[in-house]
C-alpha cells in the first residue's frame, strides 16, 4: 500500500476505522475480497448513515444555539446585522458551529472510503476479467501434455518400485 494511514471516525461514543488495509487485494486473495466485500459496504454504508444522523442533530443544535443568541442580543437593542455579528462570534455559538463542522467532516470521511470501496469494486471486477481472458488464451493442450509427461513419469516410478519390491522379496 502505497499510503500508511488509517482515519478514525468517531460517531458518538463510538470508533469506525477507515483503514485502507481490507481493500488490498491480488490474483490469489481476488476470490476472498470478492467474496467479502459486500459486507464491509454494509457495515460503512450502516456508519455513514449514523454519521449523517449525527450531523443533522448538531446542525439543528447550532441553529438552535445561534437563533437563541441573535434573538437575545436583538431584544437588547441591537440592529440585524449587530444581532448577527454578536451571535457568529458568541463561544456557544462558535463551539456547536465546531461540532457541526466536526460532523460534517465525519459524514465527508465515510463517503469517500465508501467510494474508494465502489472505485476497488471496479478494480477486482476489471482483474478477475483479465485473470479470466488469460487463462482462455492459454492452450488447454499446454497443460494436457505437462500433465501427460507427469502422470507418465509417475507410472514409471510406481512401476519400478514395485519391480524394486518383488526383487527384494
Amino acid at each position: 500500500m502505497p499510503f500508511d494511514y488509517m482515519n478514525i471516525v468517531v460517531l458518538g461514543k463510538e470508533e469506525v476505522k477507515l483503514d485502507p488495509t481490507p481493500l488490498q487485494f491480488n490474483e490469489s486473495t481476488l476470490s476472498t475480497y470478492l467474496e467479502t466485500e459486500g459486507s464491509w459496504y454494509d457495515y460503512f454504508g450502516a456508519k455513514l448513515a449514523d454519521a449523517e444522523y449525527l450531523m443533522q442533530k448538531y446542525e439543528l443544535a447550532y441553529e438552535v444555539v445561534y437563533s437563541d443568541k441573535f434573538k437575545e442580543n436583538k431584544e437588547n437593542g441591537s440592529s440585524d446585522k449587530m444581532a448577527e455579528a454578536q451571535a457568529k462570534c458568541d463561544q456557544d455559538v462558535v463551539s456547536a458551529k465546531d461540532m457541526f463542522l466536526a460532523a460534517k467532516h465525519n459524514v465527508r470521511l465515510l463517503q469517500q472510503h465508501l467510494r474508494a470501496w465502489d472505485k476497488n469494486h471496479d478494480n477486482a471486477m476489471s482483474r478477475g476479467h483479465f485473470l479470466r481472458k488469460e487463462m482462455d488464451k492459454l492452450n488447454p493442450s499446454v497443460y494436457a501434455t505437462r500433465l501427460d509427461h507427469f502422470a507418465e513419469r509417475r507410472i514409471e516410478d510406481v512401476v519400478k518400485d514395485a519391480e524394486a519390491q518383488l526383487e527384494n522379496q
